[in-house]
C-alpha cells in the first residue's frame, strides 16, 4: 500500500512538472510540432529547389562520370550525417525524459514528444556540445573558419560566374544539413553549367576580380564572430546571439547585389590570402588550447606522448563524445 501510494504521489508530481505543457496542450503542441516539422519541411524545399536546377541546366549530357562522383559523395554525407544527427534527437529526447526524474512511459506519445520540443533548444543543445571543450572547438571551429570564409566566398565568385542561380540555398542547406552535402551539390551545379558570367558583373572587367564591401565586411564580422566564440557562456546568452550572427552574417554577401559604396574594392586573391592567414592562426590557437588541455607530468608538447594523447584525445571527440559532434 506504502508503494502504491508513493507512486501515485510520483505520477502527481510528474504531471505537476508538466503542467504547462498539459494545461496549453492545443496551443503548445501546435508551435512545437510547427517548429520542428517545419525544419524538415524547409530541407526538403531546398533539395527540391537545387536539384530541379540542376536538371534544367544546358551541360546535363556532359562529364558523367565527374557527375557520379559528386553525386555519390553528397548522398554519402547525407547518410553520414544524418545517422548521427537522428542519435543526437534520440540522446536529447532521452536525456530531457531522464531530467525530469520520474516515469514517462505512462504519458501520451504526443505530450511527451512536444514536452521535450518545448524544454529543449535543440539548435542552442546541439552547438553547445561542439563547442565547449578545447577538442571539441578544435573540430568544430574548423568548420566554422571554412564556411564562413573560403566556401561563403567560393559561393559567390563561382556561382555568379557559372550563373548559378539561388546560391544562398547552397548555404542554408548546409546549415541545416551539412556544409558537405551543399559543397557537393554545389560543385556538381558547376560543372553542370558552362562559365557564363551575371550580365552585370561580365560590363565591367575588375567586378570578378575584386571583392566589394557586400562580401567582405560580412565575412570579416562573420570571422569576428568565430573568433568570440570560445568566450561566450550559454548562462548570459552571448553563446546563442553569436551562434546566430554567425550563421546570418553568411547570407549577406549572398543575396546583395555586389556593391561597396564609398569603402574600396579588395582582391580576391588578397581577401583569400587573409582569410587564409587568419584562419590558420586562429587554428593554432585552437591546437595550442587543446594541447594545454593535457594533463602530461613532463609537460613537454614536443614529445611523442603529448602528441599521440593530442590524437587519442581528438579522434574520442569526434567518434565516441557526442552524437552531434559526429554529425559535423
Amino acid at each position: 500500500m506504502i508503494n502504491a501510494y508513493s507512486s501515485i504521489n510520483s505520477q502527481e508530481a510528474l504531471f505537476a512538472r508538466m503542467a504547462p505543457y498539459v494545461t496549453n496542450m492545443n496551443r503548445e503542441e501546435f508551435v512545437a510540432l510547427t517548429i520542428f516539422t517545419s525544419y524538415f519541411a524547409i530541407i526538403i524545399a531546398l533539395f527540391v529547389l537545387i536539384l530541379t536546377r540542376l536538371y534544367d541546366s544546358p551541360s546535363r549530357h556532359e562529364r558523367r562520370r565527374t557527375r557520379w562522383v559528386f553525386k555519390l559523395l553528397a548522398i554519402g554525407s547525407l547518410a553520414h550525417t544524418w545517422r548521427h544527427m537522428l542519435s543526437f534527437l534520440v540522446w536529447s529526447f532521452r536525456s530531457y525524459e531522464d531530467s525530469l526524474g520520474q516515469e514517462t512511459s505512462g504519458l501520451p506519445k504526443m505530450t511527451r514528444l512536444t514536452s521535450w520540443l518545448i524544454g529543449s533548444s535543440l539548435f542552442e543543445q546541439a552547438w553547445a556540445a561542439v563547442c565547449f571543450g578545447p577538442f571539441n572547438w578544435w573540430w568544430s571551429q574548423q568548420l566554422c573558419l571554412y564556411t564562413v570564409g573560403a566556401w561563403t566566398v567560393f559561393l559567390v565568385v563561382k556561382g555568379r560566374e557559372h550563373g548559378v542561380r539561388h546560391i544562398w540555398a547552397y548555404m542554408l542547406l548546409g546549415q541545416l544539413v551539412a556544409i558537405s552535402v551543399a559543397s557537393n551539390l554545389f560543385y556538381l551545379a558547376l560543372i553542370l553549367r558552362p562559365t557564363t558570367p551575371d550580365p552585370k558583373l561580365r560590363k565591367s572587367k575588375d567586378a570578378m576580380l575584386a571583392a566589394p564591401a557586400s562580401i567582405y565586411i560580412p565575412v570579416l564580422l562573420s570571422l569576428a564572430t568565430v573568433m568570440y566564440s570560445p568566450h561566450t557562456t550559454v548562462q548570459d546568452r552571448t553563446f546563442l546571439c553569436n551562434l546566430l550572427a554567425m550563421h546570418a552574417l553568411t547570407f549577406i554577401p549572398l543575396i546583395t547585389p555586389p556593391i561597396s559604396g564609398p569603402l574600396p574594392r579588395i582582391s580576391f586573391g588578397a581577401l583569400t590570402a587573409f582569410l587564409s592567414l587568419l584562419s590558420f592562426m586562429l587554428h593554432v590557437r585552437a591546437s595550442l588550447h587543446a594541447l594545454h588541455s593535457i594533463s602530461l607530468n613532463d609537460g613537454d608538447i614536443s614529445s611523442l606522448r603529448t602528441w599521440t594523447t593530442f590524437a587519442s584525445n581528438a579522434w574520442n571527440v569526434l567518434h565516441a563524445h557526442h552524437p552531434a559532434q559526429s554529425s559535423i
